[in-house]
């Protein structure tokens, strides 16, 4: 589901996309959680290090979190403050659900579980699995792969998704055209792709090919053609945009959020990442 650094997120079990705006997913026993953040250690190589946020859907306390493997178990920190949560509910043990923890990755691949103690329990409880890979491992027909066109594809919420670099709308200069490729990594058929800024929904052209994708992943037609564009009218300055995807139950699902930044005198709109 996710990558960065060389290091690629796979095969999370359970996750179970759920509100709200499609942000994080049921896990095992309860859990909801998400997984944000993977990336190598700077202080030893062989460490992968992960972050995100787990609360139990009973709101019971959690006093700690741990990482499984075959060969090791690690313990990693937890309680950190996430104030966004509070849409799930105004409760201390939501708002103070953050993690982070380091797994070691000797080989190329590592299968691990993570789990979560519960306050005045003995008892570990497992919510979500998942093997974390080199991603120069990952041959062609691969469900992930390192780059495209010179730059790191993004996977958030299930989806593989790529932006290329935004561009002035040749027809009108106060515009900005985005482009990029979207596909569920599970196969789920996307019907379309839309934007969400302010109170102002964006359609977009979807469906449209991507040939390149062909040398990357397993030729499909929901590949090949995952490819769409969204026009913006957007102001100077920084607009928050929510890209998301409409699923074949007809359930919007949010892919990403991110932000134009368009110069206030001459330069090129660019794109910060959430």
């Amino acid at each position: 589901m996710l990558s960065c650094e060389g290091i690629a997120l796979t095969d999370l079990n359970p996750y179970i996309p759920t509100s709200p705006q499609g942000v994080g997913g049921y896990g095992s026993n309860g859990f909801i959680y998400e997984i944000e953040k993977v990336r190598k250690s700077t202080i030893d190589n062989q460490l992968v290090c992960i972050s995100g946020w787990c609360f139990s859907g009973d709101f019971a306390e959690i006093s700690e979190i741990r990482c499984i493997t075959e060969e090791d178990e690690s313990v990693g920190n937890y309680g950190m403050k996430r104030s966004e949560l509070m849409t799930f509910g105004e409760k201390i043990t939501i708002a103070h659900s953050g993690f982070d923890l380091s797994i070691p990755m000797i080989g190329s691949s590592v299968q691990f579980t993570l789990e979560v103690k519960k306050m005045n329990s003995n008892s570990w409880f497992s919510f979500v699995e998942g093997i974390l890979v080199e991603v120069t491992t990952l041959k062609v027909g691969s469900r992930l792969c390192k780059a495209i066109n010179g730059y790191s594809y993004r996977v958030n919420h299930g989806f593989n998704f790529q932006l290329d670099e935004p561009e002035k709308y040749k027809s009108n200069g106060n515009n900005t055209r985005l482009r990029g490729w979207c596909f569920s990594i599970d196969n789920a058929k996307i019907i379309n792709i839309r934007a969400k800024t302010g109170d102002k929904l964006i359609e977009s052209r979807y469906l449209i090919e991507r040939r390149e994708l062909d040398y990357m992943f397993k030729v499909q037609n929901n590949i090949l053609h995952s490819g769409f564009e969204l026009l913006f009218n957007i102001s100077r300055g920084s607009t928050l945009i929510t890209i998301e995807a409409q699923m074949e139950n007809t359930k919007w699902v949010t892919v990403i959020h991110l932000c134009l930044c368009k110069p206030l005198l001459f330069g090129k709109t660019t794109i910060i990442h959430e």
